[in-house]
């Protein structure tokens, strides 16, 4: 009868610490996204200053804590195009609605920036995406 006590308070035991193990992970989830959401939020503030390159390193912070952040890969389409970065400002803005189809922000930004390019009938089919 004993050894049956004693195995149950271990099982006991390691499900509790199956339980921390798997609190503090959701926790350190929660705070890394809380994270990128900081960087993010420094980089719009540098971006509306004008301060695009140093934007992009903040970003890139975010986006290294939250590789699925459609909301960063947008803000970077918008640095990098207007640092004059076509090619890749178009793949930032494609993988932010690719990561997100759900973004209809990200469609708008989109297809903005194609009719900017004169991809009109390309632009249509995003801008009618984010209504």
């Amino acid at each position: 009868m004993p050894v049956k006590k004693a195995s149950m308070f271990a099982l006991i035991l390691i499900c509790c610490g199956f339980a921390t193990v798997a609190w503090t992970a959701d926790k350190a989830q929660e705070a890394t996204l809380k994270a990128a959401q900081g960087y993010l939020q420094y980089a719009m503030g540098l971006a509306t200053d004008g301060k695009h390159q140093e934007a992009l390193k903040s970003i890139d912070q975010a986006i290294s804590l939250n590789p699925n952040y459609a909301e960063a890969y947008s803000l970077k389409g918008s640095c990098l195009e207007r640092l004059g970065k076509m090619r890749e400002a178009e793949e930032a803005y494609r993988k932010a609605v690719r990561l997100d189809p759900g973004y209809k922000e990200g469609y708008y930004y989109l297809g903005q920036f194609l009719k900017n390019q004169g991809k009109e009938s390309e632009a249509a089919g995003f801008l009618d995406k984010a209504r």
